[in-house]
């Protein structure tokens, strides 16, 4: 009887001090919350604090291109497979690369491509969507997309000394997973959908048998969509780590805590114009290099975005507004050469001048701090085999190699490498080519992690 007497005060009073915890450690609506009743709009200055990153995860930044910041837009399947250097592919993707290169062209041609993207990412409960010490201890938690969409379509053609092309290309995407979790991490829930598109022209021309020169013109525009969950509360004070009140508050915050949740819905148009330059010289009969630059230049962003309040009287608030996102000039050196006829070997060293890029002050949030300046290095290889048949002409096996650092910091900054591979056949006059681009780092917390799969048709005429 004595011990059932003692075990009842025990619970007793473990039971107050869970009540004591949660009235001390968890209040449910905030004086701020409070203080929105009867707002439908909001003030200005407190507009641009409606999505704010929780820490150096990519997922926070709406404008970061689900394959990395440094991209330049669509390569065609042949370069895709050879590493994405510029002069692997002779086509109507050269415009957007180094225009220069569109006058190595024998004849028109048109192409087409298409791409198939798989996206993973990794978060920790706790670590990563949310600033609680909640759940770091728990398994990482999962996210995975597929999408596939047109990639580009182009048309060249020369006209003696002169060459042109147009096209139509994929610039960026946004295409993030759908990652969720806890119900007390902020944001819990994140959804984001969204590509970049432009339409290119460019004219180059043979200043000599062995020198030629190109620009481009490229018109950008797109839109990402983006959706976020988030609960309304607010931790009074800090307790100490490994404390009985810390211990029972993750308890209450894992268990019992049920508060009312801010939704936030985000529309956000993009559009901007860049010029290429770009210039080719045959050193050798076997040595093709080029050099290309992007002028540096501003997308312009226009954001609306409705903040609500599930479950509340809370009246809905709206703003928008307007932005521009500096990006950086691109100066890239070029290399092709043909050890034997069937050989080929092409390499790109590119530098990316990302310092002192910015979003305004105000869209802090679209961009992490401290951007660098960085160098990145494609390597790519093709073997030409020709084939005793009158219908396939010739089997071409590709291979390549990227390495593509970040230049913004996340802790020591990392790089996305990746292994490229693929074929190509030539059918009488249409070639077909397949690549598959692999990433070859591990799947970090709180990065993307892109694997790519593309095909593309062209036809010589």
């Amino acid at each position: 009887m004595k011990n059932r007497k003692l075990m009842k005060s025990i619970i007793s009073g473990l039971k107050g001090v869970a009540l004591a915890a949660i009235v001390v450690g968890v209040v449910a609506v905030p004086g701020q919350a409070r203080q929105r009743r009867g707002q439908g709009q909001l003030d200005p200055e407190r507009k641009m604090g409606l999505i704010w990153p929780q820490g150096m995860e990519e997922f926070a930044f709406p404008t970061l291109p689900a394959g990395g910041w440094n991209t330049l837009g669509t390569f065609g399947a042949r370069s895709a497979a050879m590493g994405e250097t510029f002069l692997s592919g002779q086509s109507p993707a050269a415009g957007i690369l180094n225009p220069g290169f569109l006058t190595g062209l024998s004849g028109p041609e048109l192409s087409l491509s298409y791409r198939y993207t798989a996206h993973s990412y990794e978060t920790l409960p706790g670590f990563a969507l949310s600033n609680l010490t909640v759940l770091q201890e728990s398994a990482p938690s999962s996210f995975k997309r597929q999408i596939g969409y047109p990639d580009g379509v182009g048309l060249a053609f020369p006209l003696g000394a002169w060459s042109f092309s147009a096209g139509y290309f994929l610039f960026q995407e946004y295409n993030i997973p759908d990652a969720s979790a806890p119900f007390f991490s902020m944001p819990n829930k994140v959804k984001q959908s969204g590509e970049m598109r432009g339409i290119n022209l460019a004219l180059a021309n043979s200043i000599t048998d062995a020198f030629s020169v190109g620009i481009s013109a490229s018109y950008l525009y797109g839109r990402i969509s983006r959706f976020e969950v988030s609960p309304i509360y607010t931790i009074l004070g800090e307790l100490p780590a490994g404390s009985l009140l810390a211990d029972l508050r993750k308890l209450v915050l894992n268990l019992l805590f049920q508060g009312p949740v801010r939704a936030e819905d985000m529309d956000m148009d993009l559009s901007g114009f860049f010029v290429n330059l770009g210039a080719t010289y045959r050193w050798r009969n076997n040595m093709l290099v080029g050099f290309s630059l992007r002028a540096p230049f501003i997308l312009g962003l226009e954001v609306g975005a409705t903040r609500s309040f599930p479950g509340s009287r809370w009246p809905e608030e709206r703003f928008s507004a307007k932005a521009k996102l500096d990006q950086p000039l691109v100066a890239t050196a070029s290399l092709l050469y043909l050890p034997t006829p069937s050989f080929t070997l092409a390499a790109d060293l590119s530098y990316w001048a990302w310092k002192g890029c910015r979003s305004e002050d105000n869209f802090r949030w679209m961009y992490p701090a401290g951007f660098e300046n960085i160098l990145k290095l494609n390597l790519g290889a093709e073997y030409a085999v020709p084939l005793p048949s009158r219908i396939i002409r010739s089997l071409a096996l590709r291979a390549g190699y990227i390495h593509d650092p970040q230049p913004y910091p996340i802790s020591e900054g990392f790089s996305r490498d990746f292994a490229t591979a693929g074929f190509g056949l030539k059918i009488g006059p249409c070639i077909f080519d397949a690549a598959a681009k692999i990433q070859l780092f591990d799947l970090d917390p709180g990065r993307f992690h892109t694997n790519i799969f593309s095909v593309g048709l062209s036809y010589e005429f």
